[in-house]
């Protein structure tokens, strides 16, 4: 995207790569780097004169490469979701009338109008963790099962 923004308007863009070092579903196919990274934060590489490390190319194609952490899991939920104002929500056992589901949450009147669900969960069984995490607000919690059909409703007030 980068390169057309430049063709179409001369403008040279600073561009940012954080999929290069990511984290892969396999751990053996990670980037050695990725296993160097001390601590939950991203990381930015220095040369030794202070400037950033593009990578080692004949043409640098990218301004700054971000390395993020592996992921950690808490309640079976990437720890990257969390922050000071989110908060776990736990769907009731009760509210879930058959398996698969998948649980949305939407923001309250989101859902009717085709918003974006804030979480998204997938259940396969009565055994799968069932937090969602949410900011503070209220929600319409839409529960579906295997054919997509709506089988439980409810809103919930995070607070």
């Amino acid at each position: 995207m980068a390169g057309r923004l430049s063709d179409l308007t001369k403008i040279n863009p600073l561009t940012i790569d954080q999929t290069q070092f990511s984290e892969r579903s396999n751990p053996e196919q990670n980037d050695l780097l990725l296993s160097t990274i001390n601590g939950n934060y991203p990381v930015v590489l220095l040369e030794e004169n202070k400037t950033v490390l593009t990578g080692i190319q004949k043409e640098p194609f990218t301004d700054i490469k971000i390395i993020h952490p592996i992921t950690t899991y808490i309640k079976a939920r990437p720890n990257w979701m969390l922050n000071k104002s989110r908060r776990f929500y736990e769907i009731p056992t009760s509210d879930i009338k058959s398996y698969p589901s998948l649980i949305f949450a939407y923001r309250k009147g989101e859902f009717e109008n085709k918003g974006v669900p804030a979480d998204i969960i997938e259940l396969l069984s009565v055994k799968d963790s069932r937090y969602l995490i949410l900011d503070q607000g209220n929600y319409d919690i839409v529960i579906k099962d295997r054919a997509y059909k709506i089988i439980n409703k409810f809103e919930k007030n995070i607070e």
